[in-house]
């Protein structure tokens, strides 16, 4: 049996690996520009194939809805996507949170790190999932 400390080990080296290779090539794409349709359809495949992989893996968890996980980043990601847009709010505080998600921490602005997190939450979650 594989202990806890091993699969958390496992777990952080993956989202390491994938992560810094992800802001790694970051410099090549503009990550504002990522939208969850072209996601969808496959444009960061060659950045980022162990996203893609996701969709052979389904949680086995109600709370999902038993999609795959691929699906269920994307619709995450059309989450973050819809409240991004701060509809919800009016003008004024629009734009200060909009300000606010552009100041930059290090060399990527809040709202980037936002998006590569959604992207990323559950790149490890094959490793976690129990085949019965």
């Amino acid at each position: 049996m594989i202990s806890k400390i091993s699969i958390v080990i496992k777990l952080y080296n993956k989202w390491i690996s994938s992560s810094s290779r992800f802001w790694n090539l970051a410099t090549t794409i503009d990550i504002l520009s990522i939208t969850s349709k072209n996601l969808r359809e496959g444009k960061l495949r060659v950045i980022l194939p162990e996203y893609y992989d996701l969709s052979s893996a389904v949680e086995n968890n109600p709370a999902h809805k038993y999609q795959n996980i691929f699906d269920h980043v994307i619709s995450v990601f059309q989450g973050l996507e819809n409240i991004l847009k701060f509809n919800f709010l009016n003008e004024k505080l629009r734009n200060k949170l909009d300000s606010a998600l552009f100041e930059k921490i290090g060399s990527h602005s809040r709202r980037e790190i936002l998006i590569v997190a959604t992207i990323l939450h559950d790149i490890a979650k094959t490793l976690t999932i129990i085949k019965n």
